[in-house]
């Protein structure tokens, strides 16, 4: 959207540096989802607009605002946003919002665009290719992708946020699923050295590019 919801997505609404801390190490359980705060505090109801609006500059499609919900969700948000609550209770509101549908056109993109930038701000110390996958599996379920239920959100959730410290001989997989293999040895730089299934080759990968197969 707009570089001041750029700026404002960047925020870490608990106020603290280390976002990082989300991620546990070991196989411990993470509960990023549980965190609570303001999450979207700095996103009033016009920012919401506006943004909506360039949406659908783009999409040369018509702006407005629905007559059945608009002016009574607008009042929903607002009261919302001055809300404590948990990280997973806003991403289902901002699911509610797309279903409440308050504009004419994209709200799923608007609404999903929000939580794929809540996201990126919060959880920002993760690898790239999790943050990216994170986010974008918050923003498939906020608008509804097809077959991209709770569960399946949940789950991305508990798996790209534990870093996973990994013994030779397990076996493991990248964050894609595109290579499989058995972990050889742990290397003294922090990297993980992996024999790749059918092949003659070895890789290495550090433990945040990898998941237990």
């Amino acid at each position: 959207m707009s570089d001041e919801h750029d700026r404002h997505s960047r925020l870490d609404p608990l106020g603290e540096s280390d976002s990082g801390r989300f991620c546990a190490r070991g196989g411990e359980a993470s509960t990023p989802l549980h965190a609570r705060a303001r999450f979207l505090k700095n996103w009033s109801w016009k920012i919401v607009t506006d943004g909506n609006r360039r949406l659908c500059e783009r999409g040369a499609a018509q702006h407005g605002l629905s007559s059945e919900t608009a002016e009574a969700f607008s009042k929903t948000w607002e009261e919302f946003i001055q809300k404590n609550a948990t990280l997973e209770e806003t991403i289902d509101f901002l699911k509610t919002a797309h279903k409440t549908a308050p504009f004419l056109y994209f709200n799923g993109n608007t609404f999903g665009q929000i939580g794929r930038m809540l996201i990126q701000g919060i959880l920002n110390s993760l690898s790239p290719t999790r943050l990216q996958t994170l986010s974008s599996a918050t923003a498939h379920y906020i608008s509804g992708l097809p077959d991209f239920n709770k569960t399946a959100l949940l789950n991305v959730f508990k798996s790209l946020t534990t870093i996973h410290s990994f013994k030779p001989g397990e076996r493991v997989q990248t964050l894609k699923g595109s290579l499989t293999g058995r972990v050889i040895k742990n290397n003294p730089d922090g990297t993980i050295t992996v024999k790749v299934d059918n092949a003659a080759t070895t890789i290495k990968s550090l433990p945040e590019n990898l998941l237990p197969q």
